[in-house]
C-alpha cells in the first residue's frame, strides 16, 4: 500500500515523498515512487503537470515520443514518403499528356468537320450529275497547234539501190505515203521488210565473229604472191587462218622478228619476251677441291643470269662429283644428287656433257644480283664453257 513517508526517520522534520511497500521472498520494503514531471511558473507559484507518452499535437506538458532511427516505423514512413514523391511526379506527367491529348482531339475534331464538309460537298455533285443538273465539257484551257504525221515525207521517189523489184515497193510505199495513205497493209510489209534485213544482218555478225575466232577453216587475207626463193608459202590446209604468201626479203635487215616470233636466230642478240638480250659467253677452269665453290659467272646489279647453253668436262680420271648452284638454291643437279664426272672410261661416270643452245634457257638464278657457282668435291679442274644472257 503506498503511503507517505519521511525521508530522514530520524528527524522530527523533513522531506516527505511517495512510497510503496513491497515484498520479497518474505521481506518488506518502501520503495519511493518517482514521478517525471514539467515544472511551470515562477517562485511562489510553482505547478507541476505530470509527462505523458504521446505523438503529433499534445497539450503543454504532453512530452513527444521521438522513434529511433532504427525503428521499422521510420524507415516505412521514408518508402512512403518516396512512393508519394514518385506519384505526384507521374500525376504531373498524365496532366502534361492529358493537356495534349485535348489539343490533339481538338486538331481532329476540326480535321473531322472539314472532312465531313467535303463529303457533303462531294455528295451533292454525284447528286448534280446523276440528275443531269452539271454539263461537262472537254475543252482544252490552251489549243493545241501542230502538224503530227505531215501530209508528204521529206523523202520521196523510187529507191533502186540494189534491190528486189519487191523491196523498191515496199521503199516507195514508205517514202510517200500520208497520213491517209498509211495503211496497216503497208505497215505489215515494212515490218515484214526490216525483220527480213535484220535477219540478214544477224547472220553476216555471225559469219564475222566465227572467222575471227577461227573457226571458219580458210580464209586468204592477203592475195597469193608468185612463188620465189624466198617465199614462205600458204600454211597447210586445216592448219588455221591462211596468212597468204609473204616474200621475207621484205623484211627490213636487221628484224629478227615477224609478229612477234623469231623469224631468224641472231649470234648476238636473244629475247626475253619482246626484249632484246645481249648474248655473252664465258669459259675457264674450275679449281675445284673437297667442298669448294668456284664462280662461273659474276652477279651482276639489278639482273638475273639465264644460261642458255653449257658445257662441263673432266680433265682427271680421280672422280670429281659436282652441281651448280648460286648461294642459296641449287640450280642444276644438287648436293644430294651430284654429277660423277672422270677420264677413267669406265663406264660408272662420264667424263662430261654439253646442253645445246636453248632460246628459253636451261636454268637462271632466282633473283637479281646472283652468281652462277660450280661446287667440286675433288680438287680436280673441270673445264666449262656457258652461253648465257642477262634477264630483268
Amino acid at each position: 500500500m503506498a503511503d507517505n513517508v519521511q525521508l530522514n526517520e530520524n528527524a522530527t522534520s523533513g522531506a516527505i515523498c511517495a512510497s510503496a511497500e513491497m515484498a520479497f521472498s518474505g521481506d518488506t520494503a518502501k520503495f519511493q515512487i518517482v514521478a517525471h514531471t514539467i515544472l511551470s511558473g515562477s517562485e511562489g507559484s510553482w505547478s507541476q503537470s505530470i509527462i505523458v507518452g504521446g505523438a503529433g499535437a499534445v497539450t503543454a506538458g504532453t512530452q513527444r515520443v521521438t522513434l529511433a532511427s532504427d525503428d521499422p516505423s521510420v524507415a516505412l514512413l521514408g518508402t512512403i514518403d518516396a512512393d508519394t514523391s514518385a506519384i505526384a511526379t507521374d500525376l504531373a506527367a498524365l496532366e502534361v499528356l492529358a493537356t495534349a491529348g485535348n489539343a490533339l482531339l481538338t486538331t481532329m475534331d476540326a480535321d473531322t468537320g472539314n472532312i465531313a464538309t467535303s463529303a457533303a460537298s462531294i455528295d451533292g455533285k454525284i447528286t448534280a450529275c446523276n440528275t443531269g443538273a452539271v454539263t461537262v465539257t472537254s475543252a482544252p484551257t490552251t489549243a493545241v497547234t501542230g502538224t503530227f504525221w505531215p501530209a508528204t515525207q521529206p523523202v520521196s521517189g523510187t529507191v533502186t539501190a540494189n534491190l528486189s523489184a519487191t523491196d523498191n515497193a515496199v521503199l516507195d510505199a514508205i517514202a510517200t505515203s500520208t497520213a491517209a495513205g498509211a495503211t496497216e497493209a503497208t505497215l505489215a510489209n515494212v515490218a515484214g521488210y526490216l525483220d527480213t534485213e535484220i535477219a540478214a544482218i544477224v547472220t553476216a555478225a555471225q559469219i564475222l565473229d566465227n572467222i575471227v575466232s577461227g573457226s571458219e577453216a580458210q580464209v586468204d587475207v592477203v592475195a597469193p604472191l608468185p612463188a620465189g626463193t624466198n617465199a614462205i608459202g600458204k600454211l597447210a590446209a586445216n592448219s588455221g587462218v591462211d596468212i597468204g604468201d609473204v616474200d621475207v626479203t621484205s623484211i627490213a635487215a636487221g628484224t629478227d622478228t615477224i609478229g612477234g616470233v623469231i623469224a631468224q636466230q641472231s649470234s648476238s642478240v636473244a629475247y626475253d619476251g619482246t626484249t632484246a638480250c645481249t648474248i655473252k659467253r664465258a669459259s675457264g677452269l674450275a679449281a675445284g677441291g673437297v667442298g669448294a665453290t668456284d664462280t662461273l659467272v659474276a652477279a651482276v646489279a639489278g639482273k638475273k643470269i639465264r644460261v642458255l647453253a653449257l658445257g662441263l668436262f673432266a680433265t682427271s680420271a680421280t672422280t670429281n662429283s659436282v652441281f651448280l648452284d648460286n648461294g642459296d638454291n641449287e640450280l642444276l643437279f644438287g648436293s644430294a644428287g651430284s654429277l660423277a664426272m672422270s677420264l677413267d672410261a669406265d663406264g660408272d661416270t662420264v667424263a662430261g656433257f654439253v646442253l645445246p643452245f636453248n632460246p628459253g634457257g636451261w636454268l637462271e638464278t632466282d633473283t637479281a644480283n646472283e652468281a652462277i657457282e660450280l661446287n667440286s668435291s675433288a680438287a680436280q679442274d673441270i673445264a666449262w664453257t656457258m652461253t648465257y644472257i642477262e634477264v630483268a
